[in-house]
């Protein structure tokens, strides 16, 4: 049997596909935990069938880091624990999913989880009795799988983002764009969302390009949303480096080696 796994994110480009694929939900899909044991130390995600068929469920939990490209790597955890792991769902049922945080309550950042909850294939369906599931030989099924986001957060925590470095990059000729990439780093103890921030951008030269004062040394331009539009769903974790591409503003052309940035972060 061929078994096809369809990200969530990635579904969302193949919806030309009529095939029995949204054959569950789940709610919500990003939870924040509190450290310090209690109810705030567990939640419970709903996962519903929406289908007239029994499907089978897993769920799975892992750590999360991001790379400064956006790279996300995922490693298996015993800090938080999903029960139950695996289950079925018969027809228009609706069941839980409890999360639990079972780590130290001493935590001083925020630290990101995924639980991961998927369809199994009908092979790996078993009945009352046990028994695995049918299908015919060579039969393609089309899987696919929800990534929720958990973090679990101590008291007080607050993002806080620095500029670690600001870099001059190759003209893209076909697109006849100057570039720069900013390296961020999130010093704080709780994650952002890019789209909750904005940058700004300066020149440290004598002279900017199309300033009303030609004198003026400290020109301030904002970067447009529509070039922050493609991070805008970007997460930078909590004391860890994203590094964003971004269109040189027309201002600072020709003056990229004396570009300095700040961030302001939304209210």
């Amino acid at each position: 049997m061929k078994i096809i796994f369809l990200n969530l994110s990635l579904f969302l480009t193949l919806t030309f596909f009529s095939f029995n694929l949204w054959a569950f939900k789940i709610s919500p899909m990003v939870a924040t935990l509190s450290p310090e044991g209690g109810k705030n130390s567990s939640t419970t995600f709903q996962v519903s069938n929406d289908k007239d068929e029994v499907i089978s469920i897993e769920a799975d939990v892992t750590t999360r880091s991001i790379d400064l490209h956006g790279k996300e790597e995922r490693k298996k955890t015993e800090e938080l624990k999903a029960y139950p792991m695996q289950f079925q769902l018969k027809p228009k049922e609706i069941k839980n999913i409890r999360v639990i945080w079972t780590g130290t309550k001493d935590i001083k950042s925020e630290l990101p989880f995924r639980l991961i909850v998927r369809q199994l294939p009908v092979s790996s369906q078993k009945d009352d009795n046990g028994n695995g599931g049918g299908g015919q030989a060579g039969q393609i099924k089309f899987l696919f799988e929800y990534v929720c986001s958990v973090y679990v957060r101590p008291q007080n925590s607050r993002p806080k983002l620095v500029v670690e470095k600001v870099k001059r990059e190759l003209a893209k000729e076909v697109y006849k764009e100057n570039l720069i990439s900013l390296t961020i780093k999130n010093d704080g103890n709780e994650h952002i969302i890019v789209k909750n921030m904005d940058i700004y951008l300066s020149s440290e030269a004598k002279e900017v390009k199309d300033a009303k004062d030609a004198k003026e040394s400290n020109v301030e331009v904002k970067v447009p949303d529509d070039q922050m539009e493609k991070y805008s769903n970007e997460n930078i974790l909590a004391g860890e480096s994203r590094i964003l591409t971004i269109k040189t503003p027309s201002e600072l052309v020709g003056f990229e080696d004396k570009i300095i940035a700040k961030i302001k972060i939304k209210d």
